[in-house]
């Protein structure tokens, strides 16, 4: 139980990281979607404080809340396309129609290999981070799952 806490650790390490790194080199995101951003300063806290309490002190119920943050996490983040809307009024997606609709919005947010950068971001951001982020929960969901039977 030990090992996988640590574990389970690391991996909130990491995506806090990684989220750290998409504010960096993310400017669309700042100047489009301060909310957003914002929401993600909270996710980078949250991780770290979860890393930290499972690693200090691993129990069911520490598992429990990784789990269902976890959890939560994923949905947010792929919730967020429903964020078009908010974003359609921006000098981002501004026009006689809208740039993009929900499909495409989805594409800029998941697509590692999307070309069709908007803003100022470089190719491939935020999709590269947003899915190692969510890939990394999932793996942070199962791992506590799993080991919250035995804690």
């Amino acid at each position: 139980m030990v090992k996988v806490s640590k574990k389970i650790a690391a991996l909130l390490g990491i995506t806090a990281l990684l989220g750290v790194v998409l504010l960096a080199v993310d400017p669309t995101l700042r100047e489009y979607a301060p909310i957003n951003e914002a929401a993600l300063v909270v996710f980078i806290i949250i991780d770290l404080i979860l890393a930290g309490i499972v690693y200090l002190k691993p129990s069911r119920t520490t598992f429990n809340l990784v789990v269902g943050w976890s959890i939560l996490r994923i949905i947010m983040q792929i919730g967020d396309i429903a964020t078009l809307p908010f974003l359609q009024g921006r000098s981002l997606l501004q026009g006689p129609e809208p740039v993009f609709g929900y499909a495409d919005f989805a594409n800029y947010l998941f697509n590692p290999l999307n070309m069709n950068h908007f803003g100022n971001n470089p190719p491939g951001v935020p999709g590269v981070f947003l899915d190692l982020m969510i890939l990394l929960q999932i793996v942070t969901a199962y791992l506590a799952w799993k080991v919250r039977k035995t804690a």
